[in-house]
């Protein structure tokens, strides 16, 4: 009887620490270390000055989204887009620095985030740093379009924003299968997470795989330079799945939506193997250790974003391919794939997914009005790779 008790009044004090959070670690806050990568606002700033500093941080916020609790980053996010988008008015751009307040981050930049090419001067020895606008090698011939005002004026980026790689790992990233780095498209002059990388990376959380969002630099940018961000993003990942001893090593893969996948097949074409920024053009980097690094893939998933020209014969090195393309694609022609598919499948493992009745920009067939078909990619992509061993 007095066992019983005692076990009731066990169960009964842990039912009241879990109510009152002491043993809810998950929900203690982090150290908000974002704001160390923000642009300070001067006290006496003036409206214009204020407006286009409130700008760029907003950008570097909604490039680190992912560190934050969705619900607090969601009504931040709501100022801006259905206050301050609509008026432009100083008055609601300070009510986007006051909703910032209330944002609370569930991971910190240090633990949730690799720089690709630095965050400060002393990261490298290039001295890429966060707030002078050069953040990574550019191709010779291109300094001069990267202005302050070009790069203000992107879609999505701002003047001394920087391309990083954000973490999703599984709870045991020795136990995954495989890595994979998730480009999200937008072409070459923006970034739709929200319908694409925010989508896969749970999607592919749950089939086992340790998974990496790349948020490359756009427009204004070269494509070429986009692509070193691609090529330097799989040498990160190999690097610290080796230091860090994950599974899945011998399986690093990407998955591109649209013009993510063309960033891919930028990597494979004109970037692989052991070509480093300066083969690209960027004469003046001085590659680290991370560049001597292969940046071939083991896998490329292409999802609807193959190019109208065959995969090149000159990388002698390619990954297997997966590839799925709506059949009523209206923005990149379905035959896209075919060409990708025709010029790769005597050479690799590779494997062609048609969705019926699918137009573009279906992800991982989350949307609701995503045709029938879009959702079963993902676990084809799976069985392939596994196949594979």
């Amino acid at each position: 009887m007095v066992k019983r008790i005692l076990t009731v009044i066990i169960v009964l004090t842990m039912i009241a620490m879990m109510s009152t959070g002491f043993t809810a670690a998950a929900d203690e806050a982090v150290e908000e270390d974002y704001v160390n990568y923000l642009w300070e606002i001067p006290e006496d700033a003036s409206e214009e000055q204020y407006i286009q500093l409130m700008e760029r941080n907003f950008r570097i916020i909604q490039e680190f989204e992912l560190l934050f609790t969705p619900e607090s980053y969601k009504e931040f996010a709501n100022v801006y887009k259905k206050q301050y988008k609509k008026s432009k008015s100083f008055e609601d751009a300070q009510k986007v620095v006051e909703a910032q307040a209330n944002l609370v981050q569930k991971t910190t930049v240090a633990d949730g985030v690799w720089f690709l090419w630095g965050a400060s001067a002393e990261d490298n020895a290039n001295g890429y740093a966060w707030f002078t606008g050069n953040v990574g090698p550019v191709v010779d011939g291109e300094e001069a379009n990267l202005t302050e005002e070009a790069l203000d004026a992107s879609q999505i980026d701002s003047f001394g924003q920087a391309p990083v790689l954000i973490k999703a790992l599984l709870d045991d990233p020795t136990q995954a299968k495989g890595n994979i780095v998730l480009i999200s498209g937008g072409g070459f002059f923006t970034r739709s997470n929200a319908a694409e990388g925010y989508a896969a990376i749970p999607c592919f959380n749950d089939l086992g795989y340790n998974c990496f969002l790349l948020q490359r630099r756009v427009e204004p940018f070269s494509v070429d330079d986009i692509g070193m961000d691609m090529q330097r993003a799989i040498r990160l990942v190999k690097y610290y799945a080796e230091k860090e001893g994950w599974g899945g090593q011998d399986m690093i893969a990407a998955a591109g939506f649209s013009g993510g996948g063309g960033t891919i097949l930028q990597a494979i074409n004109h970037d692989y193997g052991d070509m480093t920024p300066v083969d690209e053009g960027a004469t003046s980097y001085i590659p680290d250790e991370i560049d001597a690094i292969n940046s071939d893939l083991d896998v490329a998933m292409i999802a609807y974003g193959s190019g109208s020209t065959p995969v090149t014969e000159e990388n002698e090195n390619l990954p297997a391919f997966y590839i799925t393309h709506g059949e009523e694609d209206d923005m990149v022609p379905p035959e896209n794939a075919h060409i990708t598919y025709e010029s790769v499948k005597d050479r690799v493992p590779a494997m062609l997914y048609m969705v019926p009745g699918a137009k573009h920009g279906y992800g991982v067939g989350q949307s609701s009005n995503a045709a029938e078909g879009c959702k079963e990619w993902p676990g084809q992509a799976d069985e392939f790779m596994q196949s594979l061993r």
